[in-house]
């Protein structure tokens, strides 16, 4: 379990979610429950790259048809690195890799892509990706830091 802890996980808020997440970890600590204690089987897809490499409509075909495979979860990155611009050209951040200045029309793509994985009612989960991570920890605990700020904001 000590392994899912860096895992920050975006709960979706739909109408049929919201009376199940936000997940908890059991009492005995050894699954995932629901908000009304009922184990949920965290069935994942590993969709790393859907926000850099698919269309907001191919993202969309991909949550449809994996939805209907049954799948509960998809596990995904913001970006696999900072240089790495989506489909559409654009990269995640103006200028540097600066949390204080994201670039609003690659997020709002993700953002669509969100509202889309929500209406569904699956749970996304969001991990930190490596390539980020500079040789000193210091740099990557304000990293991490300024990730979780800035997905509080959006």
């Amino acid at each position: 379990m000590k392994k899912l802890l860096p895992v920050l996980l975006l709960m979706t808020l739909t109408t049929q979610s919201q009376t199940i997440f936000p997940l908890k970890i059991s009492e005995n600590k050894r699954y995932f429950v629901t908000q009304q204690n009922k184990p949920f089987l965290y069935h994942a897809e590993t969709g790393w790259q859907i926000f850099t490499q698919l269309t907001t409509e191919e993202a969309v075909e991909y949550l449809l048809f994996r939805k209907s495979q049954g799948f509960n979860t998809i596990q995904v990155q913001i970006v696999m690195a900072p240089e790495q611009v989506n489909r559409y050209g654009q990269k995640p951040f103006d200028g540097d890799v600066d949390f204080s200045r994201p670039n609003e029309a690659y997020h709002d793509h993700i953002s669509t892509i969100l509202s889309k994985a929500d209406s569904l009612g699956l749970l996304i989960a969001m991990v930190e990706q490596e390539k980020f991570i500079h040789s000193t920890e210091a740099f990557f605990v304000v990293r991490q830091m300024r990730v979780k700020k800035f997905l509080r904001v959006r």
